[in-house]
């Protein structure tokens, strides 16, 4: 008799394009898990960008057996109505759930069905209980924060564990769950991605960097410009991939257009974004630095370690290690911090800057390889481990006023 599976069940999966890192996780963890036990996934066809996900592809890249329905309408919230009978079905063939998102119509339905059929989850936050993200929520959707309040807690609080990507995400979403925080940074796999060799050009003769995310205020995108262009040498060479609507995201285009040493390459596809990172001296990211949030994780910085790519980080977040493991540099989340960072990185000579790359691949191995990870994931499904040896931290769930 086939084993049952473990069924992941998300909102967006790869190819699926502007949706961000979710949709990358949810692929890279199915695969990691598909090495380790049989894996189903369930998730929207939607993309932002180009034609819907067909089933085939997303297997192919998930590694695993892919159901799809269809998302026509509302597809950044994966709503279609053949989602109920295909997730409650899948759930009910599982062994254990491991719900990739928060407050869309598939993982909503995955927490329901969970409960109703007594099925072993974990939920996996992905920056949903975030203290800025919440705050928005009770300033501009009061029906949503009800919601939040008395549905997702509620169920979220019946999973085995709350999956968190690091510590500072844990101790913003403690306050909200009683279920003990699972840290598990997903990067990539260390073994599909192998670290590059670094560029010729010494970065003190010439430093490229590069930024790829969304052109908004919880990246950091204005200070970063504005900060590189008053630091950055004549020859040195900023790129940013990545797209955004909007005000803050016209003036950041605006911005880069009044240097020519910044190049704006708009939306690329994964393959591209890893050329781009191998021929770069560093990434950076300059979240927290707008007053506006900042990110729960950021996977590209995994997928640059992982290339042998030092980063440049504020502190705070989840990349607090990349300072004393060499590998990069963090930075104070403000403006000269973070000029200093940039002017440290341009003055690294060619063997200064081999050992940190170096140094960035050790520590993506160690840290952020999901293939490592995924053990953990399983071990929090199957509660073959104990709680406190899991926990980063727990609390009673105090939720806020609407």
């Amino acid at each position: 008799m086939t084993a049952k599976p473990v069924l992941i069940v998300a909102t967006h999966v790869l190819p699926a394009k502007g949706y961000g890192g979710v949709a990358v996780v949810a692929s890279d963890l199915a695969k990691a898990l598909a090495a380790k036990t049989p894996v189903t996934m369930v998730a929207s066809d939607a993309s932002a960008i180009g034609p819907s996900v067909s089933r085939e592809e997303a297997a192919r890249i998930a590694g695993c057996g892919v159901y799809l329905y269809r998302s026509r309408l509302q597809k950044k919230q994966g709503f279609g109505l053949a989602a109920i009978a295909v997730i409650m079905r899948h759930v009910m063939r599982s062994r254990a759930v491991y719900i990739c998102g928060v407050s869309t119509a598939p993982t909503t339905i995955a927490l329901i069905a969970c409960w109703a059929l007594r099925k072993p989850f974990v939920l996996g936050l992905h920056g949903g209980f975030m203290d800025v993200h919440m705050a928005k929520i009770h300033e501009k959707k009061p029906l949503k924060a009800l919601f939040y309040r008395y549905v997702v807690q509620p169920l979220g609080n019946k999973a085995n564990a709350i999956h968190v990507m690091g510590d500072a995400e844990a101790r913003e979403s403690a306050q909200y769950f009683s279920k003990p925080m699972l840290a598990a940074p997903i990067g990539v796999s260390c073994k599909r991605l192998v670290a590059a060799p670094p560029p010729e050009t010494a970065p003190q003769h010439q430093t490229n960097f590069l930024y790829v995310g969304r052109l908004s205020p919880e990246k950091g995108v204005l200070p970063l410009l504005e900060t590189w262009r008053a630091s950055a040498r004549p020859h040195d060479t900023l790129r940013v991939i990545g797209s955004g609507t909007g005000g803050y995201a016209d003036a950041a285009r605006k911005l880069m257009a009044l240097d020519d040493r910044i190049t704006f390459a708009g939306e690329q596809p994964r393959e591209k974004v890893f050329e781009a990172i191998k021929a770069c001296h560093f990434l950076v990211l300059a979240s927290r630095m707008d007053g506006a949030g900042w990110e729960n994780y950021g996977l590209v910085i995994a997928e640059a370690l992982a290339l042998g790519r030092p980063v440049i980080v504020p502190k705070g977040l989840t990349w607090d290690d990349v300072g004393p493991a060499s590998a990069g540099f963090v930075f104070p989340s403000n403006r000269p911090g973070l000029a200093h960072a940039l002017q440290k990185a341009a003055q690294l000579s060619a063997g200064e800057y081999h050992k940190m790359a170096i140094s960035a691949r050790r520590l993506a191995e160690a840290s952020f390889d999901v293939d490592r990870q995924a053990d953990r994931l399983l071990a929090a499904l199957f509660q073959t481990a104990k709680p406190a040896s899991m926990a980063v931290s727990a609390a009673a769930p105090q939720g806020r006023a609407t």
